[in-house]
């Protein structure tokens, strides 16, 4: 193996090296965007026994950003789980950016351990909410049934 050289930087090398470092957080700091605000937007969760996903969307309907337990790294069981729900929420508000929203209507759909996990994480957020609606399908009776076996 050897004797490893130990390389000293001059305290020039060093102030190059600190300039250098400068220069590129000036860069990024004038490439930053500046912080975005919706007027309005949708919340949608569908919860389901094996899933969470969430979209969030504009006024008119177009996608600004989606997640499932499943793209955050979720796998099996637990892809239903609250602390499943509650990463999702923090993985689409990521995925938004510096996207802020003024009010949001949320729309909850299913039946699911995570329900109740994604809606007290986007309330912990700090999202105002203006409206949160069930839109989970409702049975109504259904077909007419078959006619009796006859033995």
């Amino acid at each position: 193996m050897g004797k490893k050289r130990v390389a000293e930087e001059t305290q020039e090398e060093l102030l190059k090296a600190s300039d250098k470092v400068d220069a590129g957080i000036a860069r990024a700091s004038k490439k930053a965007k500046k912080m975005r605000a919706l007027q309005g937007g949708s919340i949608h969760i569908r919860v389901s026994y094996n899933n969470v996903m969430i979209t969030i969307t504009n006024r008119e309907g177009d996608v600004l950003s989606w997640a499932t337990s499943g793209s955050v790294g979720f796998k099996g069981p637990r892809k239903s789980t609250p602390y499943a729900a509650s990463k999702v929420v923090e993985a689409v508000f990521e995925r938004l950016g510096n996207i802020t929203m003024d009010d949001a209507n949320i729309y909850i759909r299913g039946m699911g351990g995570g329900r109740d996990g994604a809606l007290r994480s986007i309330v912990g957020r700090g999202t105002s909410i203006a409206t949160i609606q069930d839109v989970t399908p409702i049975a109504h009776g259904g077909p007419r049934p078959r006619k009796a076996r006859r033995v």
